[in-house]
């Protein structure tokens, strides 16, 4: 299924996350003002991360919603429960969860995991348009490596 594109919100199931994040960059150049630079680069970031792994090891996505308001930008990511891709969990991720949901959650104002009774899994995430620059995430001492 192509994603659709309404006024403020692209809705379907992206094949890659490359796809995703030319639909939302799509979404955000209808604004051009809405956010700057480094805002965009985190929403695509959040866009890329939340897509590529719930492909690589949710299988597929059942749903993708991304919505562009006056002051925030809203993305649901939602899998179906199936096999993950080939080689998914292959001693990639030497914390648990991996890196990317911290990476998300540093990211976003509001980060959801939930379980719908259909199955599958729902990611939520909301991100403000207009936020004060934090650090880089490299720079916060939870998120170093090594």
């Amino acid at each position: 299924m192509a994603l659709l594109h309404f006024d403020s919100t692209v809705v379907g199931r992206p094949a890659s996350a490359a796809e995703a994040r030319g639909a939302v960059t799509a979404l955000l150049a209808q604004r051009p003002l809405v956010c700057d630079a480094r805002t965009r680069d985190d929403i695509l970031l959040v866009v890329s991360e939340l897509v590529g792994n719930s492909l690589h090891h949710g299988g597929r996505i059942a749903l993708l919603k991304a919505s562009l308001f006056p002051h925030a930008f809203d993305l649901t990511v939602t899998t179906a429960d199936g096999p993950p891709a080939t080689g998914a969990s292959a001693g990639c991720h030497p914390v648990p969860d991996g890196f990317g949901r911290p990476l998300v959650a540093g990211l976003a104002e509001v980060f959801t995991v939930t379980r719908p009774r259909s199955g599958g899994t729902r990611l939520r995430v909301q991100m403000s348009l207009h936020r004060p620059h934090q650090l880089p995430m490299h720079q916060y001492p939870q998120n170093r490596m090594g």
